[in-house]
């Protein structure tokens, strides 16, 4: 998700769950329909958390290359090791 859309993400079932206000949340962290929970990256966030894995990056490409409209990564993992 761009940058400047993050806080966007936050809607009215997110600031009605009880859960909003705890302490641990970050930036992008919603809860869509109030059921479950999603976690946005920015395109640079969600590089920087996978290469923080026991999995080696193999391929991560925008979906737009697959006529999406650009807010989504592949991403292609491999275990190491």
């Amino acid at each position: 998700m761009p940058d400047d859309s993050l806080d966007e993400a936050r809607d009215e079932y997110f600031e009605q769950s009880p859960a909003a206000a705890f302490s641990i949340l970050e930036r992008g962290d919603t809860f869509p329909l109030g059921e479950g929970y999603v976690r946005w990256f920015t395109s640079e966030q969600l590089r920087s958390e996978l290469e923080d894995t026991p999995y080696q990056l193999e391929r991560y490409e925008s979906d737009e290359l697959y006529d999406g409209a650009g807010y989504i990564r592949i991403a292609e993992l491999s275990r190491l090791g």
